[in-house]
């Protein structure tokens, strides 16, 4: 964690959190839920002026709370920005996927580009370029380890198996 000044903490607030073996439910300081899955870190900045986070790794869900100050999770050397929504960003491998289950968000890979994702659409970039077009998906499909569920419809077998080797030693640890 960074550090700030005595007189910088009352305006600007950093709080890293982290999730150990299992899934972990935060509440925020402005009303937002983060659901941060197993072996998650997130850092997160509050000011006067924006909500500024940074997914380190692993993956997360957001219940964001409407207020004037911007919600905007950075990963990977892009940026999702909230625009009134419940959404997931996964930082895999250094691909980012942003998923988005309830609103809007905008995601930028870091190139310039933007893409405005609505409910049941998901986009994935790595360093600053786009992977696949826009992919449907269902609402409930959205960060389905939230319920302890793994999916592995649109994976390779290789990516399946370690997929479900990660979740099989998150639950060993538990």
């Amino acid at each position: 964690t960074q550090g700030v000044s005595s007189a910088a903490s009352d305006v600007y607030k950093r709080q890293d959190l982290r999730s150990g073996d299992a899934p972990r439910v935060v509440q925020l300081e402005d009303g937002s839920t983060v659901v941060l899955d197993a072996r998650t870190a997130l850092a997160v900045a509050f000011d006067g002026d924006q909500r500024q986070l940074r997914l380190l790794r692993g993956q997360a869900w957001f219940r964001v709370a409407h207020e004037a100050r911007p919600f905007r999770v950075e990963a990977g050397g892009g940026l999702v920005r909230d625009i009134g929504t419940a959404f997931s960003v996964s930082l895999q491998d250094a691909v980012v996927t942003a998923q988005v289950s309830e609103g809007v968000v905008d995601v930028h890979p870091g190139d310039g580009s933007l893409q405005r994702l609505h409910a049941g659409q998901a986009r994935a970039f790595r360093d600053g370029r786009w992977l696949q077009p826009v992919s449907s998906l269902a609402s409930d499909a959205v960060a389905p380890w939230r319920r302890g569920e793994v999916a592995i419809d649109d994976l390779s077998a290789a990516q399946a198996i370690d997929c479900l080797l990660y979740t099989s030693d998150a639950a060993d640890d538990t």
